[in-house]
């Protein structure tokens, strides 16, 4: 009966200690603001989608510079005008001001939201690249160190193995194809609301 209460004791005993063993957890963190500065792939994507918002900037640019011409030769010529072509060419430029706020507007909220669908893609691609080294080098949490108080020299920084992967992964980013979304979405809100 003592051998038997013995064995429960010692098999209660190992129960209890696998219970309250806490696991491992190997942790590891990525630097993300170092991640986009030296990725070459996250700054070539930036340069593409500020190659489209400059050309949104410069047909908004070359449309003020029309409405500012028009509006200096009407100051020259407004003597030599009665007052109902006046107000006829007044409206014209009015009407152009108006087409240039709305074009500026619509402009925006494109750019808005294809820089949203590319960061969606692009922060897909980030996190499988991200998992992949993470897994590859054994960690089962990785923070990002810019939102984390404390880290102990111990924590491995993983920040150049994952720019590395994503810099040689096969992930692409059509920012063409997200400015068209985005614009075609613009468009059909501005059917909607109408």
């Amino acid at each position: 009966m003592k051998f038997l209460l013995s064995l429960a004791l010692i098999i209660l005993s190992q129960a209890y200690a696998k219970a309250t063993d806490t696991p491992k957890v190997s942790t590891g963190v990525i630097n993300v603001r170092q991640f986009e500065e030296s990725s070459k792939k996250v700054k070539s994507y930036k340069d593409a989608i500020n190659k489209k918002k400059e050309k949104y900037q410069n047909e908004l640019k070359r449309m003020g510079e029309e409405i500012n011409a028009d509006s200096s030769a009407l100051q020259s010529k407004i003597s030599a005008l009665s007052a109902a072509q006046k107000k006829v060419e007044e409206g014209k430029i009015q009407s152009r001001i108006e087409q240039a706020t709305k074009y500026a507007q619509r402009a925006k909220a494109i750019i808005e939201l294809a820089e949203s669908y590319s960061g969606e893609d692009l922060n897909k691609c980030i996190m499988r690249d991200v998992e992949k080294v993470s897994k590859s080098s054994g960690m089962d949490v990785v923070l990002n160190s810019n939102s984390v108080l404390f880290i102990s020299d111990n924590i491995p920084d993983i920040t150049e193995k994952v720019v590395k992967e994503f810099d040689n992964s096969s992930c692409k980013l059509d920012i063409d194809n997200n400015f068209a979304k985005a614009k075609k979405d613009v468009e059909n809100a501005e059917k909607n609301n109408k």
